[in-house]
């Protein structure tokens, strides 16, 4: 069997509990019998929904790794202040998801079957029976919270906010992407330089999944970043511009290939 990644509101990454990482991987034939997972997901059904931050002594460890013995005290102190951010932002998110279930009168899941039963329940997987003990499954993880979760004026006013954020971060990374394929990975020391390489709004949109409208704004919301030899607001879907970056320094403002929930961008 051939898997791919389902199409998911990338919004639902503040939202949901970790484990919907394996919920978004499905067969390619999109539809399918919910035994299909059975082999891909295994024990993972019973474990824990909400990912495990581990030990601070491993946060310690892997910074000190990075900046060498010379700054070990330094290295540790910035991993504890890291853990501890981390740890705030995840118990703010099972707070906030947790009231969430409340109002939309859920059961609160704790393992990922019951994350997957959440999902059915709130509208992100269509369950369809046909006499048989093993129903198909029809994802439908790319409907936005906005018009899911039962959110405050308030929250869903952040939250709208929030999705201009995620669309300025899908672009940045599409535009690392396409400057990796031009330069050194980031990642590498190299002297900086100004880097540029040709594409067009379509390019990126089948890259992002974003409409033209969207490209616009987030191109906009990246121009402190950027530099574009043209108006990304009146350029044409087809008409190929010049993108031109402060590189490394670029990549290192987008250094994932997807956006994360937000304690494991820490």
């Amino acid at each position: 069997m051939r898997w791919q990644r389902a199409q998911i509101d990338v919004a639902w990454r503040r939202w949901l509990p970790c484990a919907i990482e394996r919920l978004c991987v499905i067969p390619e034939s999109g539809r399918f019998r919910r035994s299909a997972w059975d082999e891909l997901i295994g024990d993972a059904w019973s474990a824990p929904a909400w990912c495990d931050p581990g030990d601070v002594g491993e946060w310690v460890d892997r910074q000190q790794r990075l900046r060498g013995p010379d700054e070990a005290a330094q290295a540790e102190v910035l991993a504890r202040q890291m853990y501890e951010r981390a740890l705030d932002l995840r118990s703010e998110r099972i707070a906030l998801f947790t009231e969430v279930c409340r109002r939309a009168d859920v059961p609160v899941p704790h393992v990922g079957h019951q994350l997957f039963d959440w999902c059915v329940q709130i509208g992100l997987f269509r369950i369809e029976y046909t006499g048989s003990p093993d129903p198909w499954v029809v994802p439908r993880l790319d409907r936005n919270p906005l018009e899911v979760l039962p959110l405050t004026r308030e929250e869903a006013q952040a939250e709208a906010a929030a999705q201009w954020d995620d669309r300025v971060e899908m672009v940045g990374i599409a535009l690392r992407q396409y400057a990796e394929e031009c330069g050194d990975d980031f990642r590498h020391y190299q002297p900086s330089r100004q880097l540029s390489f040709r594409l067009t709004l379509r390019q990126l949109g089948d890259d992002t999944t974003l409409n033209t409208g969207q490209l616009r704004q987030a191109l906009v919301g990246l121009s402190d970043a950027t530099d574009l030899d043209t108006d990304p607001q009146t350029v044409g879907v087809d008409t190929p511009f010049t993108v031109t970056l402060d590189w490394p320094h670029f990549g290192h403002l987008f250094p994932h290939d997807h956006p994360t929930p937000p304690e494991h961008g820490i």
